[in-house]
């Protein structure tokens, strides 16, 4: 499994995009992220998602489709 990066660009961008305050009150869906991450694709988008979901960065909320 790939590990993060923090000094690589996406990785980074990716990172403080989740750290965005509307994120802890509401939560985030990948939908939400492409917005503000126009230089990721839906699939490595959803590819990142997951590998950070593995690495227990961020937990999937009961029910919905948000992180």
């Amino acid at each position: 499994m790939k590990v993060i990066n923090f000094f690589e660009p996406g990785d980074a961008a990716l990172l403080h995009a989740l750290q965005n305050p509307r994120v802890n009150i509401a939560g985030i869906r990948r939908a939400d992220l492409r917005t503000d991450l126009g230089v990721f694709s839906q699939s490595r988008l959803s590819r990142h998602l997951r590998r950070l979901r593995d690495l227990g960065v961020i937990k999937r909320a009961a029910v919905t489709d948000r992180y």
